[in-house]
């Protein structure tokens, strides 16, 4: 029996969006691009949406319009390397910044984070729509 792993298959899942290509596959995601994907997807996941997972997820919103300035900024830090630890666990983060427009109908989130399988530092930004976000 050979107890070896396929390296070529570990971090290895399907892509966001979840669209068929024109010969009807979905598209694969690895590395980098499918950590910044599950880090993505706990933004767009309020607590409480997932019918079988009511505990997974974020309380973005409910931070986001609640507190301000370096209290906001300190409570989305925390909450987000608290809870994004079931989407990507595969990431660190280690910073959080929120930026919005009056005019724009989007947040944008820019999160720092770690990738603990190459240990290296990146950086990944998301838009939100307003409407996401609980506006």
């Amino acid at each position: 029996m050979n107890d070896t792993k396929n390296s070529e298959l570990l971090g290895v899942g399907p892509a966001y969006p979840h669209t068929r290509s024109g010969g009807g596959k979905f598209p694969i995601a690895k590395g980098t691009d499918l950590v910044e994907q599950g880090i993505e997807q706990f933004f767009l996941t309020a607590k409480g949406k997932r019918m079988m997972e009511k505990d997974l997820g974020n309380g973005f919103s409910r931070i986001l319009f609640s507190l301000e300035g370096e209290q906001r900024d300190k409570a989305l830090l925390e909450m987000t390397k608290r809870d994004s630890r079931k989407f990507e666990p595969r990431a660190v983060i280690t910073g959080v910044t929120v930026t919005q427009e009056d005019d724009s109908n989007e947040i944008f989130i820019s999160v720092a984070y770690i990738n603990i399988d190459t240990n290296v530092s990146d950086n990944a930004v998301f838009k939100l729509p307003k409407s996401s976000a609980g506006v």
